[in-house]
């Protein structure tokens, strides 16, 4: 049952986007560190509502539980990188941090708490739906909890929203050099960001085959490939000689190209399977401009 049954998804995209416009004014993380808490809490919530209404489902008559291709891995393989795509906001945050010396333990905590997370759900919805499982795993249960789970998704993703974008919008505005206070061209820059994703969003036919493909492409890279790169060159840069010494040994060296190879080769795969399915003329939903 929707929440509001005569309010579109088109709707919906628009009223979010007038939510996310205040939000994206704000400054860097340190200055509203309780939105990640609240997401938190909410991402929490959310879980928990869904493991027990997927333990409540009776099994589906028919389940198939099919081998996967190769296809079907990398198109997973995508989804599963955007759901790590936070990873690309941890410099702002280290940065950011009043004691920078704990930022691996932080690093260690927040990827066990994301796996206990996503492994519990992914797997329990996999074994109740087998092949049946929708990319949204909302549409595979029913009933007034499910509701209350989408008002908890909505919150967390507004709040992630505000999160991910902000190194975005610092870096725009550092390249065209915005005072770092607050000021009138800050909030025309990050309202133009929201506007922009927001016309993404009703341009789009089905989200779940966009979010492969930015989990293909831009999540591999900017989370996978790049930081090793710049690992290494900053390593072996002599430029500025204040910079602590850091020697890298044979071994380390070698395990961040093959870091840097996996994830490259495993990108490009994901991301031409990404784009077959998108582009793919099966797809017959409309998207909000053609409605």
């Amino acid at each position: 049952m929707p929440l509001l049954p005569n309010v579109t998804v088109c709707t919906w995209l628009v009223v979010c986007g007038v939510v996310l416009v205040p939000l994206s004014w704000l400054g860097t993380p340190k200055e509203f560190w309780h939105v990640s808490v609240l997401a938190l809490v909410a991402a929490v919530a959310a879980v928990m509502v869904v493991i027990i209404k997927i333990l409540l489902e009776p099994l589906a008559p028919g389940t198939l539980h099919a081998a996967p291709s190769v296809q079907s891995f990398f198109l997973g393989f995508g989804a599963i990188m955007f759901s790590f795509g936070g990873a690309i906001v941890f410099p702002t945050i280290q940065n950011d941090m009043s004691d920078r010396t704990k930022f691996p333990l932080a690093i260690v905590v927040s990827f066990c708490a994301l796996l206990v997370l996503y492994l519990p759900v992914a797997a329990l919805g996999y074994m109740q739906f087998g092949t049946y499982v929708e990319t949204n795993i909302l549409l595979m249960v029913h009933g007034p909890a499910v509701t209350v789970v989408e008002v908890l998704m909505l919150l967390n993703n507004l709040f992630t929203y505000v999160l991910i974008m902000n190194p975005l919008s610092q870096s725009l505005e550092e390249a065209v050099n915005l005072p770092t206070r607050f000021g009138w061209r800050r909030c025309i820059l990050r309202t133009s960001l929201v506007v922009m994703g927001v016309l993404v969003g009703l341009a789009v036919k089905n989200f779940g085959r966009i979010l492969n493909l930015i989990g293909s492409f831009s999540v591999p890279l900017l989370s996978f490939v790049l930081p090793p790169i710049f690992y290494i060159r900053l390593c072996d840069s002599k430029e500025n000689s204040n910079w602590p010494k850091r020697n890298l040994t044979s071994l380390h060296r070698a395990m961040l190209c093959l870091l840097v190879i996996v994830g490259s080769s495993c990108s490009l795969v994901a991301t031409w399977t990404s784009l077959e399915a998108l582009l793919s003329p099966s797809d017959s939903a409309l998207n909000c401009f053609e409605v």
